[in-house]
């Protein structure tokens, strides 16, 4: 059991919370605000972004508080976002059941994010209790590189635009398929710095 849930629960990176700030702010596009209102939630993104930051690049070590803190957004961001999907599509679907086989398989995306934002969730109760699934293994906080950040920025634009206008995907569906693309990306390119570090030493 124990195996099973270490594998399900992804690992993550501090760079998915850069991600999670970004989807915030295309949801909060998306919602009905005028533009006093807009202004005031981008602004305190943008103060609550800064801060973060400068706890990212100042910081040398980072305790287990903060692992436990980016356990914490990312596991309810990801179980938000994919239930509220879930919800939304899942009536699309009922409106046209047999329209296409396709709108089916998109509901994986939306599913999948609200499973494994269920399963970060788990990891504090686990890591405190059960000790089932070990906090550290799962979240790495490695020296941070001003690339890396960059890189995942432009990613995670790059896919909204892609599900916008190509895929053509409603807004909360696209918010899944950017978190499910860039936890696989992410995850890579984490396995690949790890394993470098080990050749080196």
């Amino acid at each position: 059991m124990k195996n099973i849930l270490s594998n399900l629960i992804p690992k993550l990176r501090q760079e998915f919370v850069l991600v999670i700030f970004l989807l915030v702010g295309y949801s909060a596009s998306q919602a009905s605000f005028n533009t006093l209102q807009l202004a005031i939630v981008f602004n305190f993104l943008l103060l609550l972004f800064i801060i973060w930051l400068i706890k990212v690049f100042v910081r040398e070590n980072f305790s287990r508080q903060y692992k436990g803190f980016i356990v914490l957004i990312s596991g309810l961001a990801m179980f938000v976002a994919g239930f509220y999907a879930a919800l939304q599509y899942y009536f699309v679907i009922i409106q046209d059941p047999f329209g296409s086989l396709l709108q089916y398989l998109y509901l994986f995306f939306p599913l999948w994010v609200m499973l494994e934002g269920i399963l970060m969730l788990f990891i504090m109760n686990f890591d405190h209790k059960i000790k089932s699934v070990d906090l550290e293994a799962k979240i790495e906080t490695t020296e941070p590189l001003l690339g890396d950040f960059i890189t995942v920025a432009l990613a995670t634009v790059v896919l909204i635009l892609l599900g916008e206008f190509v895929i053509v995907f409603p807004w909360y569906l696209n918010v899944c398929l950017v978190m499910t693309v860039n936890l696989i990306v992410i995850n890579q390119f984490g396995g690949q710095v790890e394993e470098k570090k080990v050749k080196k030493i």
